[in-house]
């Protein structure tokens, strides 16, 4: 495994510090719980028009929303809370689209002092999902001849440990 960074991440000490730690995280995720990274996949595989009529965006999306607190968590600790609500400011009003925007205001709005349990979280989501069932067995079986997803079997996301 590799983590990939854009040059443009790598352009100020705050981008880079949060974009590292956002995709390490990915990293430790995929190493130490793959059934939950290959989980939350599934439902980025999703149809877009699917995705859509959920609502869902980057902070529904467990594996998402626990990179985004480690990377705010590290940037507090590493750069200051003052640096790290500037940079997010700052990114807020540079925004590519609304809902960009509405990504960086999530971020701004973590608390990086909760918990947060990422299986339990994943479950949660696959329970709002239930009505897309079909749809959720048609994303796994695209993605059924990569090796993390073999074992997959929708009937057990509510065992995941």
């Amino acid at each position: 495994c590799i983590v990939y960074l854009h040059d443009s991440t790598c352009n100020s000490e705050d981008s880079l510090t949060m974009t590292v730690a956002h995709e390490l995280q990915h990293f430790i995720q995929y190493g130490f719980n793959r059934s939950i990274w290959a989980w939350n996949t599934v439902v980025t595989n999703l149809p877009m028009p699917t995705i859509d009529a959920f609502g869902l965006t980057w902070r529904d999306i467990p594996i998402e929303h626990e990179a985004r607190i480690v990377a705010k968590q590290a940037s507090e600790t590493i750069l200051g809370r003052e640096t790290t609500a500037k940079y997010i400011e700052y990114r807020k009003s540079q925004r590519l689209t609304n809902k960009d925007a509405a990504d960086w205001e999530f971020i701004q709005s973590i608390d990086t002092t909760q918990v947060y349990d990422c299986v339990v979280q994943t479950q949660a989501l696959f329970r709002r999902l239930t009505p897309v069932r079909n749809e959720l067995q048609a994303a796994l079986s695209k993605l059924s001849g990569l090796p993390d997803f073999v074992k997959l079997d929708l009937d057990s996301v509510e065992l995941l440990k």
